[in-house]
């Protein structure tokens, strides 16, 4: 990126954080940094602008996931660069592929990241933040909702979120609206040090592959390609919370729990469009099942033709779930209960 301005890329943190509600006067906020490119900029931004700007406390939790046999060395930079710094500094190293080796999650990326949140909000609760801070940017936004895209994810493409409450903490992504451009050309402009992750360049991750291979090609056709995407997912969010109202509305007059399941009353149920009536019957799979995952979209549309189908037509579903059209009504239960 040429001609980099400090002031301008200042000030459009500023206003993306001020339109967020993301740094309260006062509070103490966890940095979650890697010593990777995007975090250090974080830090420095907290270090720059921390208690002067928005008058708050804040320090460094690092995690060595123990996949790289740099990873001790970063560890130990990161310290050094915070104790310099006279900024608290918290590690841990996590056993990631052990714990991956006796988990049901099939993605080591899955059990890496379920391990880090769990330590990190842990950690942020025993010092007493307030607020955990990541260094998601603009560009990793993109990434997921490409991944998303791509696996058929349609739910995901509302991406991250600026900021979450999440376990009594709020979760905060001050760089989200960033790309990782304009992070690099912060870095090149006042030459900080950082850490480069050599898994970054393996293309064996999916991930990689579209950020080293695909984005490239798109960001060639539409430079602003991740600022308009990260606009368009909040965008989607709000839309989503909208017809998640509309769907708890209409799932209080269309599912009815009784002892033998939960049924689906078809009078209210086809006065619905048919886009909510895929919303409720997806809140009535979860609250039979307590989990969505293991369904896909064609259950769904198998749900909607038993609906138009002749009394006592039955579907068989995963996981033991039976859904039986009734009279007035679809049932759906566990096969094992008493119907």
């Amino acid at each position: 990126m040429k001609n980099f301005s400090d002031r301008s890329f200042c000030s459009g943190l500023f206003v993306w954080i001020e339109k967020h509600q993301l740094l309260l006067a006062g509070s103490r906020v966890l940095l979650a940094v890697s010593g990777g490119l995007d975090s250090m900029v974080m830090l420095d931004f907290f270090r720059r602008f921390g208690q002067k700007k928005y008058a708050l406390d804040f320090g460094v939790a690092h995690i060595d996931h123990g996949l790289r046999t740099e990873s001790a060395a970063d560890a130990l930079w990161l310290n050094d660069h915070c104790q310099a710094l006279a900024i608290p500094f918290w590690q841990i190293r996590l056993a990631v592929a052990d714990v991956h080796q006796t988990s049901a999650q099939s993605s080591l990326e899955a059990v890496a990241r379920e391990l880090r949140y769990a330590w990190l909000f842990s950690l942020a609760r025993e010092e007493g933040f307030d607020a955990l801070a990541t260094a998601h940017t603009a560009s990793d936004q993109a990434e997921g909702l490409l991944m998303r895209w791509v696996r058929g994810a349609v739910q995901g493409l509302g991406g991250m979120s600026p900021v979450q409450e999440r376990q009594g903490l709020r979760l905060i992504r001050p760089l989200l609206d960033t790309p990782r451009a304009a992070l690099e050309a912060y870095v090149e402009h006042y030459q900080l040090s950082w850490r480069e992750d050599s898994s970054n360049a393996e293309l064996d991750f999916f991930r990689n592959r579209i950020r080293a291979q695909v984005l490239p090609l798109l960001r060639a056709e539409n430079p602003r390609l991740e600022q308009q995407w990260c606009e368009h997912a909040l965008i989607w969010q709000e839309e989503q919370q909208f017809l998640e109202q509309l769907t708890e509305s209409a799932a209080l007059t269309v599912l009815s729990t009784e002892p033998e399941g939960l049924r689906v009353l078809l009078r209210s149920f086809e006065g619905l469009g048919p886009a909510l009536q895929r919303r409720v019957l997806k809140r009535a799979l979860t609250q039979v099942c307590g989990d969505w995952k293991i369904f896909t979209s064609r259950h769904l549309e198998a749900l909607l033709q038993l609906a138009r189908a002749e009394t006592g037509k039955s579907l068989n579903l995963p996981r033991g779930i039976l859904a039986r059209k009734e009279k007035l009504s679809i049932l759906i239960c566990h096969l094992n209960s008493d119907t």
